[in-house]
Parts: structure tokens; C-alpha cells; sequence
């Protein structure tokens, strides 16, 4: 599907098939699209008389004066207490040590990474079969996969 035919299904999938609703500078353009593809304006008239026959929500009287009214009060007050170190009786030594022990905990599992990334730590487990795919089907785990692609075509 060549660009043309591409945004003229993006077109009647977002504005519908009444061409009078369609970007003004597009229109002519798509409009001489729809010659070539007739079941694409099909499709979306049956979505717009599916549509039409949906019933509109009840809005109730002076909703749209309480939600202005209500967007422009103050925020309410956040339920949350502030952490104060000065608090627990340490102060800025318990921080300190709480900082060394995150960076400690990040920089071995960066290590380990590294290792697990970079040995192949299967065959050290005694699976010494390690099978490398590049399928890209069979990678998705879709196992029908190129059963489904070859019914498409």
C-alpha cells in the first residue's frame, strides 16, 4: 500500500467518509484516491452508521459550571509525611550509610551482569547444547506463526 492509499485509510478511520469532516488540504487529494479504493469509503460509511446509531451520554444540568469551578479551587493537600533525617537521631550519618549500601548493591549487580553476559554460563551448568536462533518468527514465540503468514498470502 503505496503512501496515498496508506493516509487516506488513517483519514476515513479518524474523520469517518464524509469527505466534509477530512483536513481541508487533503481533501481534493483523497478525494481522488477513493476512485482507486471503493471498499475503503464502504468500510467506513458501515463504521459511521454503526456509529451514528450509538446513543449520546446524558449530561447533567450545570455539570460544565462544576467542573470549571471545581478545576480552579487549590489542590488538596498531599497525604504524605516529609522524610526529616534529622529526626531518627543520626541525621546526616544514617543518609551516608544508606547511599554507600545502594551504591554497593547497583555496582554488584552491574558485575554480575557483566559476567552472566559475557561467559557462557549455560555450558558451565551442564547444559553444554546451547542452541542459537535467528529466526525472527520463531523468536516472537508465536508458534503458528508462519502458519498464519503463509494462510495470508
Amino acid at each position: 500500500m503505496d503512501a496515498l492509499k496508506t493516509r487516506l485509510a488513517e483519514v476515513l478511520a479518524a474523520y469517518g467518509a464524509d469527505p466534509a469532516r477530512w483536513p481541508a488540504a487533503e481533501r481534493a487529494r483523497l478525494q481522488a484516491a477513493i476512485q482507486s479504493e471503493p471498499q475503503l469509503l464502504a468500510e467506513a460509511r458501515e463504521i459511521d452508521l454503526v456509529l451514528a446509531k450509538a446513543a449520546a451520554p446524558v449530561i447533567p444540568a450545570g455539570a460544565a459550571s462544576r467542573l470549571l469551578a471545581r478545576a480552579g479551587q487549590a489542590r488538596p493537600a498531599l497525604n504524605v509525611v516529609p522524610f526529616d533525617p534529622a529526626r531518627r537521631g543520626q541525621g546526616q550519618r544514617q543518609r551516608s550509610i544508606w547511599s554507600w549500601g545502594a551504591a554497593a548493591a547497583l555496582a554488584a549487580s552491574f558485575a554480575c551482569g557483566i559476567f552472566l553476559g559475557t561467559t557462557n554460563f549455560a555450558a558451565r551448568l551442564g547444559d553444554s547444547e546451547v542452541v542459537e536462533i535467528d529466526d525472527p518468527i520463531v523468536l516472537t514465540g508465536i508458534d503458528d506463526a508462519t502458519v498464519l503468514l503463509e494462510g495470508e498470502s
